[in-house]
């Protein structure tokens, strides 16, 4: 077994270096509180090496955080929600919708935060644990099943709700992290604006245009959006701070020689609708892209 990436968002920088502590602790306090014959391994029952050898990464800012989840550098994330900005609930969804298979784990401050922790499993975070109630021993055992019930989350979001080709949330899968979206959205009054790019060869779209388009979306949308493939040449991308404007400019300056037809619907803002609004948005938002290349065809 590979040794385990350890991602914490965590401000307090001392508050950081006692989770960092106690992770590289827990062989050695498990070897003082094991028999000899179980000395080679922990009290669930990794290896001490396995924690010995554990890479850890600190990041004191929500999107410094981000940037390490979206580089893939992260097997778990330990999160305290009490950011400064974009803090609470809304720091768990967004690493959510970044990379919806991770595992995260809160680390509350006072039982005053313990409301957040019980939304987050809700919505499937891992664990959620005080840390004054916190020890190396239930940090051990919380961190060694959310990498396990991470590793089947991840087959699962590979089977069933990712794009194979472009590695993008597939329809079902961008529905689903859009809802997350909305809400992360609605909490922090930032209305939400949804684009369709499409491949101009539509439906015949090659595998290489598909690739570069998908490759380019994600790399042009912001830490914040969501992108997603909703069809064979077709994509989503659900953003708060992004339109077609500032996307096709972006695009133009990686991608050259990509060309893609959009459409964009920015929704009521006050709109309290659930999930069935997410399916109306996308389905939408393509209607106007249908309706713009046959308008298109008809001049030509």
């Amino acid at each position: 077994m590979s040794a385990p990436r350890v991602l914490i968002i965590e401000g307090d920088l001392a508050e950081a270096q006692n989770l960092e502590e106690a992770i590289f602790e827990i062989p050695e306090r498990n070897e003082s509180a094991t028999a000899p014959d179980n000395a080679s391994s922990t009290g669930s029952g990794l290896s001490r090496r396995y924690w010995w050898s554990a890479r850890v990464l600190h990041a004191s800012a929500l999107e410094g955080g981000l940037e390490a989840v979206r580089d893939e550098a992260a097997d778990l994330v330990l999160l305290n929600p009490a950011l400064e900005e974009r803090g609470g609930l809304e720091a768990y969804r967004r690493i959510k919708i970044l990379a919806p298979e991770l595992p995260v784990i809160l680390l509350l401050d006072s039982p005053a935060d313990e409301g957040i922790g019980r939304l987050a499993l809700r919505e499937g975070a891992q664990d959620a644990m005080l840390k004054s109630r916190c020890d190396w021993e239930s940090l051990a055992h919380a961190m060694e099943n959310a990498l396990e019930r991470g590793r089947l989350v991840k087959a699962m979001w590979k089977t069933f709700l990712l794009d194979a080709q472009t590695g993008l949330p597939n329809r079902q899968g961008f529905t689903y992290l859009a809802s997350t979206l909305q809400a992360a959205s609605r909490a922090a009054e930032t209305p939400l604006r949804m684009m369709v790019a499409a491949s101009t060869s539509g439906s015949a779209a090659t595998e290489d245009e598909v690739a570069r388009a998908a490759e380019s979306l994600r790399a042009c949308a912001g830490l914040f959006d969501l992108v997603g493939r909703l069809g064979t040449g077709q994509f989503g991308i659900l953003s708060a701070d992004l339109d077609v404007a500032e996307m096709k400019d972006r695009i133009k300056e990686c991608e050259p020689d990509l060309t893609l037809r959009w459409s964009e619907w920015r929704p009521d803002p006050d709109s309290r609708e659930g999930l069935d609004s997410i399916d109306r948005l996308i389905t939408g938002t393509e209607m106007l892209l249908d309706q713009s290349m046959f308008a298109a065809r008809a001049v030509q």
